[in-house]
């Protein structure tokens, strides 16, 4: 009847992996000797034994056969296996590689996928491709700029809700560089708390298991810059970030580091002072959202 499993399928659950595995005529000789061998050593055991025998005296039943033959089969299955196990192993990894159209699409069906009803359009998209060119590697994003350089990292500014975060969070494992996110305002809380030990936690390279990019190492993307505040630790009075970025930028060549903010620049060096805008402009690219841009989260 229709909608019933069938006899064929019946057979096809039960049949051992290994059935359909084929041996040649020299395979099967080999088995039934291996088999004869096993014979002759149990019955060298046996008081009765003839010294005078010998292996090729020894005869299988069809039974036997087809027990050596079975055995035959599972071990040349489980050598193929264990071949192409070890061919695998031992092959060079091909690492996906996307060119921008291709990172900007995949990016796109992944945000619409997790975020329904997120609205990709003027105001964000100038910056989806610009993004979508750094993390692909491509040259011509060091052309849109006279300043823009792989070298460096990014800061993405932009006013509240426009996507900034959004888009950093999905880009956080590429083909160039993969990092991860860190809250701003988080680390100063964690600093008035613990204090200055914890600094390290944030401007080492952070090791980790191997993506689907194979990177090990992973750099930082420190987002909502301006919210930490200039934290108290007993006597230790420090705006954190400054501290990090001071750090960060001098091994800026083997530590990618990316910031997002809701701040104008003239905003930075008010909270940060000259000296840390002017490191920030070598660690990063600008990458600007539109002023007006609508507030997503609305």
């Amino acid at each position: 009847m229709e909608g019933l499993i069938s006899e064929e399928d019946i057979k096809s659950i039960v049949t051992s992996p290994y059935s359909n595995i084929e041996l040649s005529g020299e395979e099967i000789q080999q088995a039934f000797k291996d088999l004869r061998y096993s014979k002759f050593r149990k019955t060298m055991e046996s008081p009765n034994f003839d010294i005078l025998s010998s292996v090729d005296d020894i005869e299988l039943t069809d039974e036997e056969k087809d027990i050596a033959i079975d055995s035959a089969k599972r071990h040349k299955y489980c050598a193929i296996k264990t071949e192409a196990y070890w061919k695998r192993v031992k092959a060079p990894k091909v690492y996906p590689k996307y060119s921008a159209v291709e990172l900007n699409r995949l990016t796109t069906q992944r945000i619409l996928k997790d975020i329904p009803g997120f609205v990709f359009d003027k105001f964000n998209m100038p910056q989806l491709n610009i993004l979508s060119l750094y993390f692909s590697g491509e040259k011509r994003f060091e052309s849109i700029d006279p300043t823009y350089s792989f070298k460096k990292g990014l800061m993405v500014f932009g006013p509240l809700g426009c996507g900034k975060t959004t888009f950093m969070e999905y880009f956080q494992n590429n083909q160039v560089r993969s990092y991860r996110m860190f809250s701003c305002h988080k680390i100063s809380r964690e600093f008035a708390v613990e204090g200055f030990k914890m600094i390290n936690r944030y401007i080492e390279v952070i090791g980790s298991f191997e993506n689907v990019f194979g990177h090990k190492m992973y750099g930082s993307c420190f987002d909502d810059l301006g919210t930490d505040e200039i934290r108290n630790n007993y006597s230790n009075k420090a705006n954190i970030m400054s501290e990090i970025f001071l750090d960060r930028y001098s091994n800026m060549s083997k530590n990618m580091t990316h910031t997002t903010a809701n701040l104008t620049v003239d905003q930075i060096i008010e909270i940060y002072g000259e000296r840390i805008w002017s490191r920030m402009r070598e660690m990063f690219n600008i990458i600007l959202f539109d002023p007006n841009s609508p507030d997503r989260r609305k």
